[in-house]
């Protein structure tokens, strides 16, 4: 009777300790049915089922989440390279009109001390296209004189040696040939002083020519970056600015996605550890059941559970009042 005694408030105990766990247990499910529904699409799974089920849930929102962070992080990569070479661009741009300004200034500059004046860049070629017509008439006139010269200046010899009219042959008298003799003296000295003149304006026309062609290839760059270099760049711009946009909506509805696939991964992680502790107090249910279970039938073999039921109940009353 003693052991009798003694198993009927092991049971009593282990009725207590059940009916603890199941209360645990429901309050835990209670609490968090609500969301275990939205997270399954309106299921609330068996008990036996609850962890398998979130965890199943679980897994492919964190490969998605996985996912997306992955495309985020690449659509950000591509966005800030595309922000680099935009600066890169713009730096370049900002550099090239330096630089054609500091041509401009430059050319500007020579104009105005080579011709007395202030001219624009833009009056350059006229500028040089003038000048070296200058310097080809300057130097046309100093070759035709130079070639009369050369003409005439045998006359004299002819004249003396032959005593004839270089011209025309006709014999020379004596006074003649001395007032020819005379007239090609007084011109020749004439064209030499006129020789003179005419090679220092040719080599000042040449001079004043060379000095500005010299700035031409100065010129050209000029043109060039501003017909070419600046209009590419900023062509590139636009292209990249254009990419830029749509990479940077690209970026935007990634995070977009990411953040609604992250509210949902975090609503399920957040479920993790009250699943699992309610988890575990089904499994201890389970246990302390077949306790419950194993000790009433071996109570009740031969009868002996009719005699003790009220002394059991009062007893199961004072435990689960005490837990």
């Amino acid at each position: 009777m003693a052991a009798d005694s003694e198993d009927r408030v092991k049971l009593s105990l282990k009725k207590a300790e059940l009916e603890n766990h199941k209360k645990k247990h429901k309050k835990i499910i209670d609490e968090y049915k609500d969301r275990i529904r939205g997270v399954l699409k309106g299921r609330l799974p068996l008990d036996k089922d609850l962890k398998k089920e979130i965890t199943q849930a679980l897994r492919p929102i964190r490969m998605e989440f996985d996912d997306f962070n992955t495309k985020s992080h690449e659509a950000e990569k591509d966005v800030n390279m595309l922000q680099i070479k935009i600066e890169e661009v713009n730096n370049n741009l900002s550099k090239y009109r330096k630089d054609m300004e500091s041509r401009k200034r430059f050319i500007e500059s020579k104009l105005q001390s080579l011709d007395r004046q202030s001219l624009s860049i833009d009056s350059y070629l006229k500028v040089l296209e003038t000048t070296r017509e200058k310097r080809d008439v300057q130097k046309s006139k100093y070759n035709i004189a130079d070639g009369m010269r050369q003409m005439f200046d045998p006359f004299e010899r002819v004249a003396r040696a032959h005593h004839v009219c270089p011209c025309c042959e006709r014999p020379f008298s004596a006074e003649e040939e001395d007032e020819f003799v005379k007239k090609q003296q007084v011109k020749a000295a004439s064209s030499a002083e006129h020789m003179k003149v005419l090679a220092v304006d040719s080599s000042n026309a040449d001079s004043h020519f060379q000095q500005l062609d010299k700035l031409r290839m100065v010129y050209e760059e000029y043109v060039k970056i501003g017909k070419e270099t600046i209009p590419n760049a900023e062509k590139d711009l636009h292209e990249l600015t254009q990419e830029l946009d749509l990479k940077s909506q690209a970026l935007d509805d990634v995070i977009g996605v990411l953040a609604q696939v992250k509210a949902e991964k975090d609503s399920i992680e957040a479920l993790v550890q009250p699943v699992e502790t309610a988890d575990r107090f089904f499994q201890e249910i389970q246990t302390w059941q077949k306790q419950v279970d194993d000790l009433g039938e071996k109570l009740d073999v031969g009868g002996q559970g009719v005699k003790t039921v009220g002394k059991l109940e009062r007893y199961s009353a004072i435990i689960i009042k005490i837990v």
